[in-house]
């Protein structure tokens, strides 16, 4: 076996140095390049050092106490030493028995890895010969995984993907490229995130066990596309009573999101290139799915009746869509008037244009019941209604509904069952019981008390902490408020400021389309309680005010 070849290199010298064999401190060496990227060869005495029962790899261990099965480790490192050129084609490695003796392993282990590599093509195993490194992979390929074994700057990967997207994809990337670096910015203050210490995990631990002890075997295969049946029951008949919308259960669908709702409507009811009016300024996810969908976006103002249909008129653009959010304007919290809803519902119905109204936070109206959902206006079904319940509960729970016009039940369900079939059937299970057991109001009562408390502490903090630099308009709905800045300052600058410092405190030059008339912050509370509200003022006010000192 060890005998050397003629007709091919090999790794199996025979001599041995401090007892050590040379043909396994090769094998070390190159397994060591493989594992190792820009900072080039591991020193070979060191790599040796724990040979006897844990073998270092530049960062790959092969241990009897690592939780990767060692054959997995062993596997990785020579395939990866084939692909990237660091185990040249042809060359011959030890025998099985020889490393398993020196690893200190069971020669099954190692014969285990080296099975895998030659079913697989990596090394060739010839009777009587040995087991060689296959020549038969393309050079191509060997370059293409040196390549990225060695890495690509952020920018040449970023060139290359974009090089090969579909122009569905790079509006995509286009999107999220503009909206991330906000998104990425940590709290406090950040918008849209409910009370997550709130979330009743003890009654929701108990309904879902006593879903798992009753599951039955057809509960586990592909389900009705359109959703659970049982939570479409409690849903409509809840959104009846607490929303006034005209459902029955087969007209809702069940979705993960409002981002996954608004693309489905767009799937089926748009062409791409078709206009859709968006509010003035917008929710930027609802933005970026319309135009991920192929949406033409056309921005109509807002003002504090809500969307000015007139203004969107003078735009002379017929959409084929309108996505509106009538009962907490987003982020300017405004409510549709019903002068205006009436007027756009009769427009709708004459021009054929469908209208998406976003209900996200509409359950969280601190004085008076909450209006009317729009869509209970409608006489001519015109409307799709969706909400989520990422705001009721937590961000993490990712059930939503959409509320289609009778006339588009089939065709929605047929492109539904063609995206991702429908949620985790579980979850849905449970959150019907939730709601059918009256959980979901009594959760939703206790939350409106906790959330005004901290709306007051939010906008009293700022009037202790800083008059001078924010004046603050508290709103009787939703999750957040504005805080306007003194005349001429640029809010994206003072959020640019914020973020450095640990603050996530959007502008609201980042909804509009076009510079408002004055900036503004939109200041989340829901997610924090009253002392760490009063904390994050008090730092916020701290930054500002240097930012204001420095200009």
């Amino acid at each position: 076996e060890e005998r050397r070849s003629s007709s091919s290199p090999t790794l199996m010298p025979r001599a041995r140095r401090d007892g050590v064999p040379k043909r396994l401190m090769l094998l070390c060496s190159a397994i060591c390049m493989v594992t190792t990227s820009n900072s080039g060869l591991l020193d070979q005495t060191n790599c040796m050092s724990a040979v006897s029962s844990v073998l270092e790899l530049g960062g790959i261990t092969l241990s009897a106490s690592s939780r990767r099965p060692t054959y997995l480790q062993i596997y990785e490192g020579v395939r990866n030493g084939v692909l990237s050129g660091q185990l040249a084609p042809g060359i011959r490695l030890p025998p099985t028995r020889v490393l398993a003796e020196e690893w200190g392993l069971s020669r099954s282990t190692v014969v285990h890895a080296f099975d895998h590599l030659v079913a697989e093509g990596y090394l060739d195993a010839r009777v009587g010969a040995g087991t060689f490194v296959s020549s038969s992979i393309p050079s191509t390929v060997r370059h293409t995984h040196e390549t990225n074994f060695r890495g690509l700057s952020p920018a040449t990967r970023e060139a290359d993907s974009r090089a090969e997207l579909s122009r569905r994809g790079q509006l995509v990337w286009d999107q999220y490229q503009t909206r991330r670096k906000l998104s990425d910015q940590p709290c406090p203050f950040r918008p849209g995130v409910p009370g997550l210490g709130t979330f009743p995990v003890a009654l929701w631990r108990k309904l879902s066990a006593r879903q798992w002890r009753n599951v039955v075997p057809r509960s586990l295969s592909y389900l009705d596309s359109m959703g659970h049946q049982p939570l479409r029951v409690a849903l409509a008949s809840y959104l009846r009573a607490s929303r006034g919308v005209q459902c029955e259960a087969e007209q809702i669908i069940i979705t993960t999101s409002t981002q996954q709702s608004l693309m489905l409507a767009a799937q089926v009811l748009a062409d791409p290139g078709d206009p859709v009016w968006i509010e003035d300024p917008c929710y930027h996810r609802a933005e970026a799915s319309l135009a991920s969908a192929g949406a033409c976006l056309v921005s109509v103002p807002v003002d504090e009746e809500g969307l000015d249909l007139e203004q969107g008129k003078a735009l002379g653009v017929l959409p084929r869509m309108v996505y509106i959010t009538p009962s907490h304007q987003y982020p300017l919290g405004y409510t549709m008037s019903l002068r205006r809803r009436l007027a756009l519902l009769d427009w709708a119905r004459q021009h054929d244009v469908w209208i998406m109204e976003d209900d996200y936070v509409s359950e969280y109206r601190f004085e008076g019941k909450p209006l009317t959902a729009l869509q209970g206006l409608d006489t001519a079904g015109r409307v799709l209604h969706m909400g989520t319940f990422s705001k009721v509960f937590t961000p993490a729970f990712r059930l939503g509904y959409l509320v289609i016009p009778e006339a588009l039940v089939e065709p929605f369900r047929a492109v539904r069952s063609l995206v991702d079939r429908c949620p985790p059937f579980i979850d849905q299970a449970v959150l019907a019981d939730f709601i059918d057991g009256g959980h979901l109001s009594w959760h939703i009562r206790k939350m409106r008390t906790i959330y005004a408390e901290r709306r007051d502490v939010l906008t009293t903090a700022i009037l202790d902490e800083a008059p001078d630099l924010l004046e603050v308009d508290p709103q009787d709905a939703g999750l957040h408020v504005l805080g306007w800045l003194p005349h001429g300052v640029d809010d994206r600058e003072i959020t640019r400021h914020l973020a450095e410092n640990g603050i996530m405190a959007p502008s609201i030059s980042y909804f509009f389309s076009r510079p408002p008339t004055r900036g503004a912050l939109v200041l989340g509370y829901a997610g924090w309680n009253p002392p760490q509200l009063q904390e994050s003022v008090r730092a916020m006010a701290r930054t500002m005010r240097n930012v204001m000192r420095d200009r």
